[in-house]
């Protein structure tokens, strides 16, 4: 597989993890490890520079990533939403390389051969657009942002809220056609939980 390592990655881990109850998803069990560290493990896999946000019981989520060439940074205004923990890491990320990924860490079928995918055909095509990967009519993540964008938008004191930028500036987006629901399908819910160990088994 290709090394990536002129792309920045911030990763989402912040949040409360509400919808799952009592339990933090992202240190339940995905096939031996916990769920945030089988995600980051997949962008590091692929030479990518990740910055993990962390947030709510950060020391448990730091433990998980132990050993694993990353950054870790603690969002101290977590509660307030995802879109702070984007502002920390635009703070922490260089821009200097081909695009900026902005990651969520609960999306346990997700693979770096799907993240591969997405790289690849960001540099195949249009290097000045933000690249979303969708599944059927369903957008996904990780967001693609070309890092000359992210540094603008960072600049200019914003914040790229991916959904609201998608929405907002059409002629600055290009869609990726995804062939499954990797990018698609997040953890919130025990349901979920469920189905994603349902499908692990079966895919082996």
């Amino acid at each position: 597989m290709s090394n990536y390592s002129n792309f920045e990655v911030i990763l989402l881990a912040a949040g409360l993890s509400r919808r799952m109850g009592s339990v933090n998803k992202l240190l339940l069990p995905i096939r031996d490890e916990a769920l945030v560290r089988r995600t980051a493990s997949l962008y590091c896999s692929l030479g990518m520079r990740v910055h993990v946000i962390l947030g709510h019981e950060a020391p448990k989520v730091r433990s998980q990533l132990q050993g694993l060439q990353l950054t870790t940074i603690v969002n101290p205004d977590f509660e307030q939403g995802q879109k702070t923990s984007v502002r920390v890491g635009l703070q922490h990320v260089l821009l200097d390389g081909d695009g900026l990924l902005i990651a969520l860490s609960d999306q346990p079928l997700l693979q770096s051969s799907d993240i591969a995918a997405l790289c690849d055909a960001y540099l195949q095509g249009q290097q000045d657009k933000v690249l979303v990967p969708h599944f059927q009519v369903e957008r996904g993540n990780p967001i693609l942002f070309p890092s000359s964008l992210a540094k603008q938008i960072s600049d200019q004191g914003r914040v790229p809220g991916c959904r609201r930028f998608i929405d907002a500036n059409p002629d600055q987006v290009q869609f990726f056609a995804a062939k499954n629901n990797h990018f698609t399908f997040d953890l919130d819910t025990p349901e979920d939980l469920a189905r994603s160990k349902e499908t692990l088994k079966r895919t082996g």
